[in-house]
């Protein structure tokens, strides 16, 4: 076949091109064994004489591959890159030319060479930390890579930038500034933001197709999927970001020939999940909510716990121990992650959706963010509020929905201004009642006590039995949860109240000549009139639970009696 001479000149291979893929291969070969001795073959020359066989651009890769071998090495510190940075590199690498004159010991070093070759590492250490902390949103990575991009853009405008060369100071700068938006990935970060729109605006002869390409990706990571996403760290995420912030930029859009352009696009494999949302279970709207993270141990930290505000970004999963939500305004519960990893997958892959339950007396951080207006439903809760010191504002303490705050305020006017005695005692009672409910977090009992006293008033014109049985029903509810030592969201004593209440106005109703003859007739033939059968006769019959008068046995001298 056709022998590519842009690999192999005569017996000789171009090391200028099969370097860096040979590079990278061992890196993602030996990624994340802490390989001493691969990693050594990636060590920078520490002389002038051995600098100038290598390429100051394949620095930078070096540096690449020795820090993912040794990967729990990296380190987001200023420190750690001036470790990776060789004496002579360090000394000579921003001296300028100019300045060195005179100097008889200065006159073999390149000063040009170690300029370009200090560039290059920082910028090839800051791809290093990106790719270690990526998704992490890590405070001491973040401000050491701003700290670098300032670096960068200070040498822009520094009379060594000819020295440097503006294509090699702006890859580094393009390098860093995609390493930055790698750890603040789907954060949103603002500072990361102002920084990449100022480098945005630039414009000129020298601004390339791949620096704009840069600065773009770097703003769409900071912005994941709508700020849904983040990136992932393990060993595939790791191979598919390099190769998608490969750092060797094109230089106009049809630029394929040291990388191609469509890998550029492998970012999308290392994307995952992990924002969440909590959202109140009763109104089902997003909120505020405070979490705990407990991160397992690792190799660089023991087990710790993270504090934070939820809507937010959770670190990897396989890094979570637990979720837990607590805060004095949600009642507590939590997420074993190293248990029910796949429910919290599915969890962050469904919109990161947690429903939380708010505490009775506390509003949300939306409408109460100190917590002020929280404390007089605080105040009441645990002490006894007679009805009539019950007003509208102590109600919107303990809950902000529109329907009970509507309610609320209807019946404590009505309250204030009313003279009816009867009303005014019917009034008070759903206002004590509306209070127990959000008081004791049973807001949804609302209707079901409403219903109890709309019946107790209104049995006069009641066309059915139903509301009895209804009742009787809860009471034998209520009977069993008690004596199985259960919890019960309704009190006994305002059942037991109620069903007296109905039983004596009912009794109140019958005491007529009619009545009596009707009840003396069923008992002893078990047959009514139709003429004299009432409502209240047959309220009576069900809430005394007489049988049916197949069922019926009396004894004689109980018969005797009633005759």
């Amino acid at each position: 076949g056709v022998q590519c001479y842009q690999i192999k000149e005569g017996d000789q291979v171009n090391i200028n091109v099969t370097s860096p893929g040979a590079t990278m291969a061992l890196a993602l070969m030996f990624l994340n064994t802490s390989n001493r001795v691969v990693a050594d073959w990636m060590r920078i020359p520490d002389t002038q004489y051995l600098l100038d066989f290598i390429r100051p651009d394949f620095l930078m890769l070096r540096v690449i591959a020795s820090s993912l071998i040794m990967w729990d090495g990296i380190q987001p510190s200023e420190d750690w890159v001036n470790v990776n940075i060789p004496p002579i590199v360090g000394q000579y690498g921003l001296m300028k030319e100019a300045d060195a004159q005179g100097t008889p010991d200065l006159h073999d070093i390149d000063f040009q060479t170690m300029s370009q070759a200090h560039c290059n590492i920082v910028a090839g250490c800051c791809l290093a930390i990106g790719l270690r902390f990526a998704g992490s949103a890590n405070q001491q990575a973040f401000q050491t890579l701003m700290s670098y991009c300032g670096h960068f853009i200070d040498l822009q405008s520094n009379p060594i930038l000819d020295q440097i060369g503006k294509v090699t100071l702006e890859t580094c700068l393009d390098v860093s500034i995609i390493s930055l938006a790698m750890v603040m990935a789907g954060t949103g970060n603002l500072q990361a933001l102002k920084l990449c729109r100022q480098l945005h605006l630039r414009t000129g002869p020298d601004m390339t197709y791949g620096a704009h390409m840069a600065i773009h990706s770097a703003i769409g990571l900071l912005y994941l999927g709508g700020c849904h996403y983040s990136l992932s760290t393990s060993n595939q995420a790791i191979a598919a970001l390099l190769c998608a912030f490969y750092p060797t930029y094109p230089s106009h859009s049809n630029d394929n020939r040291y990388h191609l352009q469509a890998l550029r696009h492998l970012y999308v494999l290392a994307a995952e999940p992990r924002l969440v949302i909590p959202h109140d279970v009763d109104t089902g709207k997003p909120c505020y909510a405070l979490i705990h993270v407990l991160l397992n141990q690792t190799q660089s930290h023991g087990e710790m716990t993270i504090q934070t505000v939820a809507p937010c970004l959770l670190p990897e999963l396989h890094l979570i121990k637990e979720i837990k939500v607590l805060g004095d305004r949600h009642l507590p519960f939590a997420i074993d992650v190293s248990r029910n990893l796949e429910d919290t997958r599915y969890l962050l892959s469904n919109s990161g959706l947690l429903y939380v339950k708010q505490r009775a007396g506390k509003l949300s951080y939306a409408e109460d963010p100190k917590g002020y207006k929280s404390l007089l439903g605080q105040s009441f809760k645990y002490g006894d509020c007679p009805p009539m010191m019950v007003r509208g504002d102590m109600l919107k303490a303990f809950s902000s929905d529109p329907s009970i705050l509507n309610m609320s305020t209807h019946f404590c006017q009505q309250l204030s201004g009313n003279s009816d005695p009867e009303e005014s005692e019917f009034i008070r009672s759903v206002v004590s009642l509306l209070y127990d409910c959000l008081s004791q977090e049973k807001p949804e009992l609302t209707t079901l006590f409403l219903q109890c006293e709309k019946f107790y008033k209104q049995q006069d014109v009641c066309q059915s039995t139903l509301s009895i049985v209804d009742l009787k029903l809860i009471s034998a509810f209520v009977d069993r949860l008690i004596r199985s030592s259960k919890s019960t969201y309704v009190s006994e004593q305002y059942i037991i109240c109620l069903l007296g209440n109905i039983e004596h106005r009912i009794m109140k109703r019958l005491q007529n000549a009619i009545s009596r003859n009707a009840l003396r007739e069923y008992l002893l033939c078990g047959t009514f009139n139709a003429d004299s059968i009432s409502m209240d006769l047959s309220m009576f019959l069900v809430l005394q639970e007489i049988p049916f008068n197949t069922k019926i046995h009396i004894h004689e001298d109980m018969r005797h009696l009633l005759k």
